[in-house]
Parts: structure tokens; C-alpha cells; sequence
């Protein structure tokens, strides 16, 4: 009997992935936010951890370095993200998020958490975390590190 994928969580992890994306993607567009869905993604990641060098963000995302330099050249020509160079490391740059970046941010805000809503529509609080939990162990069983955990899912 042939493998059926779509039986697997792995298939649907990946599905879900697309529709956010796609949905994210839209709803931006509609309220005419001028952020593509990977450019939020990469600025929710430099604005919660305070800047990242480009490779760090490379890693965070599971992209390869060209991609983010694409990526972080159009944002810096859009004003959303700056490069300092790196107190510690000359050669190293750091990725900062602008105040125009994070004004973008917050005018994202609720965009994001009404999509989160739709997409745990009549999933118990608890189902929530046991799927947060278990995606988080799948994570570290192929990565091999355990990832930071938010208080607030565990």
C-alpha cells in the first residue's frame, strides 16, 4: 500500500503554512499595508529580538542567505529595517527595525491577531497548546535544538 502524505501531519503542517501566507498576504493588501507577508514575518522576528545579523535571520527563517539579503535590501529601501554595524564584530552587520518599520508593525496588529482568531475558530484553548506543544517537539526532533519557549503557550 503506497505511502498516503496527506494522512500526515507533516501535509497539513505545510498546508496550513500556504494558507496563512496567502491570507496574510491578502489581508494586507486590503487594508493596504505596504508589507509583504515575509517582510512581517522577518520584522516580527528583529523586533522581538531586539535586531539580528542576517545570517541569524536566515536561520530564524529557514532561508537561504541570498533570499534575505534579497529580502532585507527591499526592506531597507522601504525604510523598515536599517543595518548598524556590529559593536563587538566590524565586519558584522546588525538588522534594526525603523520606527517607520514599527509603525508598519503596529499597524499590522490587529490584521494579525483577527487571522490567528479565524484560523483557531472552534479549537479549544487546550487543544491550542497541545498542537503548539507537539509542533514544537516535531521542530526539535528535526532541528535537533529545543526552541525558546513563549510563556504565555506552554
Amino acid at each position: 500500500m503506497p505511502f498516503d502524505f496527506t494522512s500526515s501531519p507533516l501535509h497539513w503542517i505545510n498546508r496550513v503554512g500556504f494558507s496563512v501566507r496567502k491570507e496574510l498576504s491578502r489581508r494586507l493588501t486590503s487594508n493596504e499595508i505596504p508589507l509583504t507577508a515575509e517582510e512581517w514575518a522577518a520584522m516580527m522576528l528583529l523586533a522581538s529580538a531586539g535586531g539580528m545579523a542576517p545570517s541569524e535571520l536566515a536561520d530564524a527563517t529557514f532561508r537561504d542567505r541570498t533570499t534575505v539579503t534579497r529580502l532585507v535590501d527591499g526592506m531597507v529601501r522601504k525604510n523598515l529595517v536599517h543595518r548598524d554595524a556590529d559593536p563587538h564584530d566590524r565586519r558584522r552587520h546588525v538588522l534594526q527595525v525603523t520606527r517607520s518599520g514599527r509603525a508598519a508593525l503596529d499597524s499590522t496588529q490587529s490584521t494579525a491577531e483577527a487571522l490567528v482568531a479565524k484560523a483557531l475558530s472552534g479549537i479549544s484553548a487546550q487543544d491550542a497548546l497541545t498542537v503548539t506543544r507537539v509542533l514544537r517537539q516535531m521542530n526539535d526532533n528535526l532541528t535537533g535544538k529545543p526552541q525558546k519557549q513563549n510563556r504565555s503557550s506552554t
